[in-house]
């Protein structure tokens, strides 16, 4: 996964309408196994699963399990923002939203109450994802995000077994 979403990385042909990766340094590999547990935590914060979120983020490595109840709250809180666009039906509007804005917003209190660092590979994920969204949200994007969620999280629990 090219986890440095800058415009600068990629080529688009018109011609073809094809899109190119251009630049490989930030080009990152993830094990099956943490694509299928970070995969259950989006698909929990889409179906609002507290629980699940929790136990996802425990099994990821993002929480230890013994974080204080205000800190499993703002990371409940903040996964389920990140799965907004991933929880609208139909096309969501990057250009009209402010989700952002509000992870930013969550960011310091999670940073000042967490445990210890989550694994590399999620400050890699997170890096694409937020990327992708701030990307999106300048070109003003309209997306099927859940279809595209779906598709993916088949592929990842049905079709890659």
């Amino acid at each position: 996964m090219q986890t440095d979403p800058n415009p600068a990385n990629y080529f688009y042909d018109h011609g073809k309408d094809l899109l190119y990766l251009i630049d490989y340094g930030a080009a990152k590999k993830f094990s099956k196994e943490f694509v299928q547990s970070y995969m259950e935590m989006l698909h929990a914060s889409i179906n609002n699963d507290r629980d699940k979120i929790i136990d996802s983020s425990i099994k990821l490595g993002i929480l230890t399990g013994e974080e204080g109840k205000d800190m499993i709250e703002a990371h409940v809180h903040a996964v389920t923002m990140v799965g907004e666009p991933f929880r609208h039906d139909g096309l969501f509007d990057f250009g009209n939203q402010d989700l952002t804005t509000r992870i930013y917003e969550k960011m310091p209190e999670i940073i000042q109450k967490r445990l210890k660092s989550p694994p590399l590979e999620v400050f890699a994920l997170h890096r694409l994802l937020g990327g992708v969204f701030l990307m999106c949200m300048k070109l003003r994007s309209v997306v099927p995000m859940r279809r595209i969620f779906e598709d993916i999280y088949y592929q990842v629990n049905e079709g890659g077994k």
